[in-house]
């Protein structure tokens, strides 16, 4: 008895142990991360990262009790309320938000851990989650004031519920809320709201049409619920109907309208509207900001009809942008941060790693069960979303949480069959992941800048002009300037250019700061016309009074 109680404890206690190292290594280099990050002049990206300012700000008046607040929502309004609740316990901080974050970040490594394992095999499962805890970019923004790593969490929890167990309406009620809750924290998880009840209808055919359409009901009952508050609050705030934010005809505009290029761009001035500026201010007229973003819905929807072949251009290269190895962002580009850590320096596993494996997986397994279609589901749910509007980094975190389990099970499969020898279905394997390698990895027009960063040098400059370290500054604005991508050049050049200008005044180099300030008002008033006047007014005022 005793040998026999023994042979079982064993396969069990190693059960147990596998999941728990894998959760240690997820908070241990995440906790690390934290630590890393605050002695970075990052430290408070509030200084750096204007979301992150209306993130904190929001947070902190709900914090002082007040919930509904003044303005319909803009930026991820469940995130507010989170941070809100971390404000509300005694040791309210940033840290203490972070730290959260990390929590939240090695809950959703143990989800694709058990994803993996209930899709595949525990082998694949322990690499998955494996991959999961040292993907470079899920432990970033762990250490940011962004809703990245939550709306990870949300997602990844909605599928491990959705094939983790039997499907009841409890069950597909509390994936409903995940899936609520994420709409709630970024609008285009409302894509799931309608095509998991389709997939549920479909691969439950087993159970009577009563009870698919039962626990179709929990799910969008669930889902509705879990996004009315924020609905509601938006119609006491400005007696119009917004579902989530007044962003959504911003982002289709920046993503569709003159001057998109497949990425994040700054509006024209003549376009901006109300802008984040303005909410930080409280200077937001609630009803015309509503009706703005209709307007510029319309707009962008206005361009892409009247010119479809470039609108299928820009799709074609925002799907290409989705599948690039390199991780686009603005002022939280990764590939520039990792740089400024030990911990992010290290070469863990990439998208250019993850992706072509997910790829060659999912041409050999998509079709495998139930659960691999619909980790297929959210991937082309995430990938439709984004090609819509446009693509960084962060926005295909959730892609990349889909892609872990058939990257994993791809690999083992391929090594497996290598070790038995099997040269046609290795062959195949290899090239599959070979053309998906070069599709991952394939420059895009426009995007092979070696040093995207701009913000990022502009933000270290005004850092080393307030320590008075002048030259140091006037070099990381040179930077900036070369960094920028080449369709945004322009527009963004200006604040940096008159940055220039004023440390050659500091300098005693006077004639150079005129020159340049006087440039760049000639140029803004020929781009922009009456609505530049006044600004371009003020430089070569600047000029004229510099003695």
């Amino acid at each position: 008895m005793d040998v026999t109680r023994d042979s079982v404890a064993a396969p069990r206690r190693r059960t147990f142990l596998v999941p728990l190292g894998i959760v240690a290594l997820a908070l241990g280099l995440r906790l690390v991360h934290v630590l890393e990050w605050g002695a970075t002049e990052f430290f408070d990206e509030r200084s750096l990262i204007s979301d992150t300012r209306y993130y904190d700000q929001r947070a902190d008046e709900i914090a002082r009790r007040d919930f509904v607040g003044s303005t319909p929502g803009f930026l991820s309004p469940l995130y507010c309320y989170a941070l809100a609740a971390v404000y509300i316990l005694p040791w309210n901080d940033m840290a203490t938000a972070k730290l959260v974050q990390v929590l939240l970040g090695a809950a959703t490594v143990f989800l694709v851990y058990r994803i993996g394992r209930w899709t595949f095999s525990d082998a694949t499962g322990v690499l998955a989650g494996v991959l999961a805890a040292t993907y470079g970019v899920f432990i970033f923004y762990t250490g940011l004031l962004f809703p990245t790593t939550l709306l990870l969490f949300l997602h990844v929890l909605a599928v491990a519920l959705l094939i983790g167990g039997r499907a009841g309406p409890v069950r597909l009620g509390a994936a409903g809320l995940c899936i609520g809750l994420a709409v709630a924290v970024k609008a285009n998880a409302l894509l799931l709201v309608g095509f998991v009840p389709i997939w549920l209808f479909f691969t439950h055919r087993a159970e009577p049409i009563a009870r698919r359409l039962l626990l179709i009901g929990a799910f969008v009952g669930a889902a509705v619920l879990a996004v009315a508050p924020f609905t509601w609050r938006n119609y006491v705030t400005s007696g119009e109907f917004v579902l989530v934010t007044t962003t959504g005809g911003r982002n289709l505009l920046k993503g569709n309208g003159p001057g998109a290029n497949g990425s994040h761009v700054e509006l024209m001035a003549s376009m901006r509207g109300t802008n984040l500026k303005d909410y930080l201010l409280g200077r937001v007229d609630n009803v015309n900001t509503v009706h703005e973003d209709r307007e510029m819905s319309a707009e962008a929807w206005r361009v892409m009809s009247e010119d479809p072949v470039r609108t299928l251009g820009l799709f074609y290269t925002k799907l290409r942008l989705f599948f690039f190895a390199r991780e686009l962002g603005i002022r939280d580009q990764y590939e520039f941060m990792r740089g400024r850590t030990r911990l992010l320096s290290f070469p863990w596993p990439g998208f250019g790693l993850i992706a072509p494996l997910g790829l060659a997986g999912l041409l050999f397994f998509a079709r495998r069960n139930r659960a691999t279609s619909l980790l297929l589901v959210v991937l082309a749910t995430q990938v439709a979303s984004f090609v819509l509007v446009f693509v960084l980094g962060r926005y295909r975190v959730v892609a990349v949480a889909v892609l872990l389990p058939f990257a994993a099970a791809f690999a083992l499969d391929l090594l497996r069959r290598i070790r038995a020898r099997e040269g046609r279905p290795v062959a195949l394997r290899l090239g599959a992941l070979a053309l998906a390698t070069l599709v991952v990895h394939l420059p895009v027009a426009g995007f092979d800048h070696p040093d995207p960063v701009g913000w990022h040098h502009e933000f270290l400059g005004d850092r080393a002009m307030m320590r008075g370290k002048t030259r140091l500054a006037l070099e990381h604005y040179g930077r900036a300037l070369d960094a920028y991508w080449p369709s945004a050049a322009r527009r963004n050049s200006f604040e940096i250019r008159r940055k220039t200008g004023d440390c050659f005044a500091s300098m005693g180099r006077k004639p150079e700061a005129r020159r340049i300030w006087r440039e760049i008002a000639d140029e803004i008033e020929a781009l922009y016309g009456r609505s530049a006047i006044e600004t371009a007014e003020g430089l070569r005022r600047r000029a004229r009074e510099l003695r």
